[in-house]
């Protein structure tokens, strides 16, 4: 029994928002120098949060004492950035930590950032990227670009590793590949994460699905199952059941190395 979609009962395509949803990575921005720092944090759930923070400058911006006090005074000065550094530090863990951040992107001047990092926990240093230029010589849009560009590279990466991964499983029988068997896997709710290329402005495949998501088709003459079976989009219909499934979903380029076959690739669950 099947029946086509009315105009008003269509699917949603949610997939450019998945996309768009995926690219913003969690990241924190410091700008750091000898006293202190600019950062902000950005992600879906804590958006646009900044905060300054401001050591003491007493030995910094003094003119540098000659003869025998020259030493001692470089001395005071450096451990001065440091304790800044130390509080800069303090406060990137907790910002980092509140918003599950992917990334720190990190600019400022060079002794500055090095203390910091010396502070930051084997973790966060794992996180950092860095930009060059002082805090004073940089614009707003100037860290957005590089932040923009910083952040893109990291979804990028994100992507790569999860191909590498279905590609890992695909080769031990861990995963599948193409509409027929992913849609199975959808139908038995073995799916745990479904890979699926956007394809909202191309040309869209159909399947046939129902309001129950154990019976959905890829097949152009789908069985007779006792129920209405409506028409939509391939992609729609995977997204749909995989949510219903508890699968975990991720969008992926539609070519390059690793691209599921035929718009979807699904991870199987383990047997516990």
């Amino acid at each position: 029994m099947v029946e086509a979609f009315g105009t008003t009962e269509l699917i949603p395509s949610i997939l450019p928002l998945l996309d768009w949803e995926q690219s913003r990575i969690p990241h924190l921005v410091v700008v750091v120098d000898r006293t202190g720092a600019d950062m902000i944090a950005i992600s879906p759930q804590y958006d646009d949060s900044g905060t300054t923070v401001t050591g003491d400058d007493e030995y910094i911006h003094r003119g540098a004492p000659g003869g025998w006090s020259q030493r001692r005074f470089q001395q005071r000065a450096e451990n001065l950035w440091e304790r800044n550094a130390k509080g800069v530090a303090t406060e990137v863990e907790r910002l980092a930590a509140s918003i599950h951040a992917e990334v720190i992107i990190v600019a400022g001047d060079e002794r500055a950032v090095g203390f910091l990092r010396q502070h930051l926990s084997a973790r966060s240093n794992d996180l950092v990227r860095l930009i060059d230029g002082a805090r004073a010589e940089w614009s707003v849009d100037q860290i957005a670009a590089d932040t923009v560009t910083q952040v893109a590279t990291v979804a990028a990466e994100d992507l790569r590793r999860h191909l590498q991964t279905f590609a890992e499983a695909l080769a031990t029988d861990h995963a599948v590949d193409g509409p027929d068997a992913v849609f199975q896997a959808l139908r038995r709710a073995t799916a745990s994460t479904l890979y699926v290329v956007d394809d909202t402005f191309g040309e869209r495949a159909q399947g046939w699905t129902s309001t129950d998501p154990a019976h959905i088709y890829p097949d152009s003459d789908p069985p007779d199952v006792g129920m209405p079976l409506r028409q939509a989009p391939l992609n729609d219909i995977a997204l749909r059941s995989a949510v219903l499934t508890g699968a975990d979903i991720v969008v992926v380029p539609a070519t390059g190395p690793n691209a599921p076959t035929g718009g979807l690739g699904a991870l199987l669950r383990t047997s516990t």
